[in-house]
C-alpha cells in the first residue's frame, strides 16, 4: 500500500487541473469567523487593538470571568471544598498536605471599566481620585477593581510599572493613619512571563486591585504561589531621580518650618483668582482666568488629585495645539495651579514628585515653576498665594 500523491498521476493535465481547487481551498487560521476568532482571543489573549473593539459590557465579563477562574476573590465556599478534597485515603505515614489557596480579596468593593482612559496620564487621573475618595471616606480594605483596556501605553508591562510607581513617590505626603495604600497589579504580559506560569496574575487586560489596608500587608489575605511585584516600594532609579530634582527648585526658601498663611478652606476661590490676575499682570507669564485653578483643599492627596486632573487637562490642549503647530515654537500651552492652603514646603515636595512622575512617564507636561508667599525668595517667585505652573512641551516627550 503505498500514498497516492499528485506527483504519480500520469498526465500533466490532471497535475495543472488539480492546482486551482488546492489554492481556492481556504485555511482554518486564516477564515476568521466571530466564533473562530473568539477561540483565538481566548487562547492568546487580548491586545490594545482587539481589547479596543470590545464593548464595556464585554470588558467586565472577561474580568470577572478571569476572577473566577483563578480565585482571585475568597468566599467561605472554598475552605469547604479544600477541607473535601483532603479528606480522601491517604498512604499511611503520609502527612496531609493542604493545597494552597490562591486568593487575593476576601470581596470586590467595585468593579470599574476605564473605557474613558486611553493614556497613563488619563490613567493616573483616574486613579489619584479614586486614591482621594477613599481616604476622604476612610474606605479601609475596600477593594475597587479598575480595568484599563483602551489605555495604549499600559498594554506595556513596563509602562504600567512606572504609572503606579508615580503614585508610590506621592506616598510619603499622605496621611500617616492612612499610607498603607496598596495597589495590586494584574498584567497580560506580567513580569514578561508565560501566563500558565502565574494565571491569576495575567488579567485579560492591565488591571489595578487599588485598597487601603488597616493592617500590614503581611497579615492581610495574601497566598499566592507567586506574590505580586511591590509597585508601590520606588525603585533606585526612580528614587535617585527623586533625589537629583531635589536641586531643581533649591533657589526656593520652603524651609520645612515655614507655613505659609493658612486659610479656611470655605474661601472664596473667585477672590483668589482675582488676586493671582492682578498679581499676573505685572509678571506677565500668560496666566488667565481659563488656565487657572484654584483649589481651597488642605490635604496633599486631594491636591494630587486635582493636580492630575489639571495635567490630564493641560495634556489633552497640547494635543490639540500640535494639530495646529507641530513645532509649538510659538507659544507652549500652560496652566496654574494654585493652593492658598498648602505651606510652602508641602508645596515644593509635591511638585517634586509630580515631576519626577512625569520625567518617569517621558510626558510632554513639566512642572516649569513654583511660586510662594513669602518675601525670603526672590521677587521673581513671589506671589499672593503657592502655585504650581504645569508647560506643555513636545520635546520633553517620548
Amino acid at each position: 500500500m503505498y500514498f497516492d500523491d499528485c506527483e504519480r498521476r500520469p498526465l500533466v493535465e490532471e497535475w495543472e487541473g488539480w492546482l486551482p481547487e488546492l489554492n481556492s481551498r481556504v485555511s482554518w487560521t486564516t477564515s476568521r469567523t466571530e466564533a473562530k476568532q473568539q477561540a483565538i482571543q481566548q487562547l492568546l489573549g487580548y491586545n490594545a487593538q482587539s481589547a479596543s473593539k470590545l464593548s464595556t459590557d464585554q470588558v467586565e465579563l472577561e474580568t470577572l470571568q478571569w476572577l473566577a477562574d483563578c480565585n482571585i476573590v475568597w468566599s467561605p465556599d472554598d475552605d469547604d471544598e479544600d477541607d473535601n478534597n483532603n479528606n480522601g485515603p491517604k498512604r499511611t505515614g503520609e502527612p496531609i498536605k493542604k493545597q494552597p489557596r490562591t486568593t487575593r480579596y476576601s470581596t470586590i468593593s467595585d468593579l470599574i471599566v476605564a473605557s474613558d482612559c486611553h493614556s497613563d496620564i488619563d490613567s493616573l487621573a483616574l486613579l489619584w481620585n479614586l486614591i482621594a475618595k477613599l481616604l476622604e471616606n476612610q474606605e479601609l480594605n475596600s477593594v475597587y477593581m479598575t480595568v484599563f483596556p483602551n489605555a495604549t501605553s499600559l498594554w506595556d508591562y513596563d509602562t504600567m510599572v512606572t504609572t503606579l510607581q508615580a503614585i508610590a513617590i506621592s506616598k510619603p505626603l499622605l496621611p500617616t493613619a492612612m499610607q498603607n495604600v496598596q495597589l495590586d497589579l494584574f498584567h497580560p504580559d506580567y513580569k514578561h512571563s508565560p501566563r500558565m506560569w502565574s494565571p491569576e496574575m495575567h488579567s485579560p487586560f492591565p488591571t489595578l486591585g487599588l485598597s487601603i489596608q488597616s493592617q500590614p500587608q503581611s497579615q492581610t489575605l495574601r497566598s499566592f504561589k507567586d506574590p505580586v511585584m511591590s509597585p508601590l516600594d520606588v525603585d533606585d532609579e526612580l528614587e535617585i531621580t527623586r533625589n537629583r530634582l531635589e536641586s531643581l527648585f533649591a533657589s526656593i526658601d520652603a524651609d520645612e518650618g515655614f507655613s505659609a498663611r493658612l486659610k479656611e478652606e470655605n474661601i472664596d476661590p473667585r477672590q483668589i483668582l482675582n488676586e493671582c490676575i492682578e498679581w499676573e499682570i505685572d509678571k506677565r507669564i500668560g496666566m488667565t482666568t481659563s488656565n487657572c485653578v484654584v483649589d481651597t483643599h488642605v490635604e496633599p492627596y486631594q491636591i494630587y488629585a486635582r493636580l492630575w486632573s489639571v495635567i490630564q487637562q493641560l495634556h489633552a490642549v497640547g494635543i490639540k495645539s500640535m494639530h495646529k503647530d507641530k513645532s509649538l515654537v510659538s507659544s507652549k500651552p500652560m496652566m496654574m495651579l494654585v493652593t492658598p492652603n498648602l505651606d510652602a514646603y508641602t508645596t515644593k515636595r509635591l511638585a517634586i514628585t509630580v515631576n519626577v512622575a512625569l520625567q518617569q512617564l517621558q510626558s510632554s507636561i513639566r512642572v516649569s515653576d513654583i511660586f510662594f508667599p513669602t518675601e525670603s525668595i526672590d521677587d521673581r517667585r513671589y506671589a499672593p498665594h503657592a502655585m504650581i505652573q504645569l508647560t506643555f512641551d513636545n520635546s520633553n516627550s517620548r
